[in-house]
């Protein structure tokens, strides 16, 4: 949330609430939220688009209709600056929104603090290195040539510095508007211990994305969920124009959809240290659709059997649509809009590659060494049925599989190395004959397995027949294994 300091009282503020606006070629920079007053002040509280949300900034506001408005960007209602009393009253002062209006009064405010011998703290989480971050790629300080910047995840007491600090080694967390996004912290990776709320043990956010691939665990999934985060999961699909699909809930857990909203916290562990924490959260933004989606005759809730269609309007979606463009952009993302791409290194690709296609057996996870549970087919929906005990050693299926309330689904991406044969399949059926949800009485072993293993094999058979005037290179997808 941002304030508009406006140059010019507007007589009409109110009726500008929910209009947006332009910004210099961004036609959609920003929308009125609310008018607000402060002091002799008055301005608009507005929610901005990152390229013109820098405080400080002056702006130009369009609205339809060719009116304009101007003022100075603020990131908080600025408050009146604090006199000695109301810093000598108490021991530590926090302030999340503004206790300095401009530079000269956060020098006043370091001087009385400094004077009656008390701790400050302005701002909170990490909205600071946002700001700067938003400062700086729009030009505000001018070019930067050098940064150093260091710091440790996590909350608690810091030592303080002394001498000159050293350049630091990518010690730095960035908490961005598209969630958590971990850069280098001394000690974290994709293997540091990740622990949810109160668990006294967890395993790795690298082990959780493993077990989500290789065998479809919904617990992994959840512990996921939680570090992301509802509100940031959402708006990044949303951005990647991945349309009708909202992920609002975890997985075979009864929680509220308000429970849901709230995810972490989360703090990753090297033993008994505290590498990194996360704060936990709330979205904002309710993901219920717009309109009821009723389906079917019944369901089961607590025991009890209501003769009422099911109402999906709260519950998970990911149109086949969706999923084929995912499979699309994590295979082949020079072949899809930037926006449409995902932002891994090579060696994420080639962890992400040999999990999508490894088998259970081979990921050296001694819960996954029983063949009989786990056999090479398991999760592989299309060609093998979720059961073949083998699978022939040129294919290899780079896919992720579901299934609920009676459907049952399977994105991949096929490849056959001998014969140069690769494909995308999509895939979705459902099978519920009785048309009662949570009754687990869904006809997947009888219709639905047996589809997708048929469908899978009559695409092959036509692919592998099909004339190719180029051979593909499928080199970049015979990962090493575990």
């Amino acid at each position: 949330m941002h304030i508009l300091e406006l140059d010019r009282p507007a007589a009409d503020k109110s009726a500008l609430v929910g209009e947006s606006f332009a910004v210099g070629t961004r036609n959609r920079a920003g929308e009125i939220l609310a008018a607000v007053r402060w002091g002799d002040a008055e301005g608009l509280k507005v929610s901005l688009h990152r390229d013109v949300r820098v405080p400080g900034r002056r702006l130009e506001c369009r609205f339809a209709g060719h009116r304009a408005i101007e003022g100075v960007v603020h990131s908080a209602p600025l408050l009146p600056a604090p006199k000695p009393a109301d810093v000598a009253d108490r021991l530590t002062v926090e302030a999340s929104t503004a206790f300095a209006a401009d530079d000269d009064e956060a020098r006043a405010l370091a001087e009385l603090a400094d004077q009656y011998n008390v701790v400050t703290q302005e701002g909170n989480n990490h909205g600071y290195n946002v700001r700067t971050v938003e400062m700086i790629r729009a030009g505000t300080i001018g070019d930067v040539r050098e940064v150093h910047l260091s710091g440790k995840g996590g909350s608690g007491p810091r030592p303080l510095p002394t001498g000159t600090p050293d350049v630091p080694n990518g010690e730095i967390v960035f908490m961005g508007h598209d969630g958590p996004c971990l850069l280098g912290i001394d000690g974290l990776d994709r293997d540091t211990e990740m622990r949810v709320d109160d668990e006294e043990a967890g395993k790795s956010i690298g082990r959780y994305v493993r077990e989500v691939l290789l065998v479809s665990d919904n617990v992994a999934f959840n512990r996921l969920y939680d570090f992301v985060g509802q509100e940031p999961l959402n708006r990044s699909l949303q951005k990647k124009g991945l349309e009708g699909t909202r992920i609002m809930h975890r997985l075979e857990i009864a929680m509220s959809v308000e429970d849901n909203r709230r995810t972490g916290p989360v703090r990753f562990v090297d033993g008994d240290t505290v590498v990194f924490e996360q704060d936990a959260a709330y979205s904002a933004t309710d993901y219920t659709a717009p309109e009821p989606i009723p389906l079917g005759k019944a369901e089961i809730v607590g025991g009890e059997r209501l003769e009422r269609p099911k109402d999906f309007a709260t519950k998970n979606a990911y149109p086949i649509r969706a999923q084929h463009d995912v499979i699309k952009a994590l295979m082949f993302p020079d072949a899809v809009a930037e926006h449409m791409r995902f932002d891994l290194t090579n060696d994420d690709y080639a962890f992400l590659y040999r999990n999508m296609s490894g088998y259970p057996g081979e990921s050296g996870i001694p819960e996954y060494g029983d063949a009989d549970r786990y056999p090479e087919g398991y999760v592989k929906f299309f060609m093998y049925g979720g059961d073949a005990p083998d699978v022939p050693d040129n294919i290899r299926i780079f896919n992720k599989v579901g299934d609920a309330y009676g459907f049952l689904t399977d994105a991949a991406y096929i490849v056959d190395f001998d014969n140069g044969v690769e494909f995308i399949l999509a895939a979705t059926i459902f099978t519920n004959a009785n048309q009662t949800f949570n009754d687990d009485t869904y006809e997947y072993d009888e219709i639905a397995l047996p589809f997708m293993r048929d469908l899978g094999k009559a695409i092959y058979e036509i692919e592998l027949q099909r004339e190719r005037p180029h051979r593909p290179d499928l080199g970049r997808f015979r990962v090493a294994r575990d």
